[in-house]
Formats: structure tokens, sequence, C-alpha cells
């Protein structure tokens, strides 16, 4: 039996996907805190991104230059967000912020096409009181990162969950 890892079977493994010992794909990222969040964004070359993602409604948390090592957590089956950020604490891992996220996403370009992504460890409040989240997915053959309301959605087996050691 083949083994899989979200939807994607180990025989479609490359070099990007590595597996941390605990079973989950890991990856060593570079983030620069003392960036804008436009800038991060303009890192990734994202063909479109929501423009409610900005520095008012996320603002950077950590603003240093650091090397991290991000897992990413995928339950597979349709999960809530606070489901996710139980599973992350079992195991002393915590969401990541923002501008680790994008930085994920900026130098793996191709997690994104290989499933969507999003990021519960800040949620911004849009003029309606929903919580969006933020989201590396494409539509079509483009990289977006856009905004979704966790607290009404299950995400679906597809989904990974970056996250870091605490």
């Amino acid at each position: 039996m083949t083994e899989t890892i979200g939807n994607i079977p180990s025989n479609q493994w490359d070099e990007t996907l590595k597996v941390s010992k605990s079973g989950r794909f890991a990856f060593i990222v570079e983030v620069d805190g003392t960036k804008t969040l436009d800038q991060l964004l303009d890192d990734g070359n994202y063909a479109w991104k929501n423009s409610n993602c900005n520095e008012k409604s996320f603002p950077i948390s950590d603003p240093t230059k650091r090397t991290v090592t991000i897992e990413l957590f995928h339950s597979g089956i349709e999960s809530a967000s606070m489901e996710i950020i139980s599973l992350m604490k079992k195991d002393d891992f915590r969401p990541v912020m923002i501008e680790e996220f994008l930085s994920l996403t900026a130098q793996y370009p191709e997690l994104q096409r290989k499933f969507p992504m999003a990021s519960l460890g800040l949620s911004w409040k849009d003029l309606r009181d929903y919580l969006l989240a933020p989201v590396a997915t494409i539509r079509g053959k483009d990289r977006i990162i856009d905004l979704v309301p966790p607290q009404y959605s299950y995400w679906t087996k597809k989904f990974m969950f970056p996250g870091m050691h605490v």
C-alpha cells in the first residue's frame, strides 16, 4: 500500500517534501519579520491577494530575522479549526503566524499547488464580525492568498495546516 500525506501518495513526493520524525512534512524556512506584510506578499509572487490581507488586519508578530522549521498538520478528515489547533497543541506545536505562513509559501511556492494550506495563527474580524484566516491555494493555474472564515467551515481533508514547535 502506498503511503500518503494529504492527498499526495509517496511515489509523487519530490525534493520539497521532507518528512519529519513525527511523520509530517517539514520545511526549513527563513523568516524576515523586519519586512512589511506587503513586502512578504510581494516575495510570494501571488497572482492574486485578498485586499484585506494587510498589515492592519494581520500585524507582524515577531519583527526579527530567524530560521524556523515548519511542519504541516493534516487530520485526514474534515475538521474544525479548533480540532486542528488541539492536534497541534497535543504535540507542543502552535499554528504559524502570518509572516511565517507567507515565508513558507514564498520559499516553497509549489506546495500550494499540491494542497491548500490555512494559517490558524491569527484571524481578522471583518465588518460583519466574521473571523477570517489566511489561505494559500490555487485558482485555475494561479497561486493566490485568500481569507476564509475558519469558525464557520469544516476544512476539507485536502487542507494542510502549518505549525511550529513551541
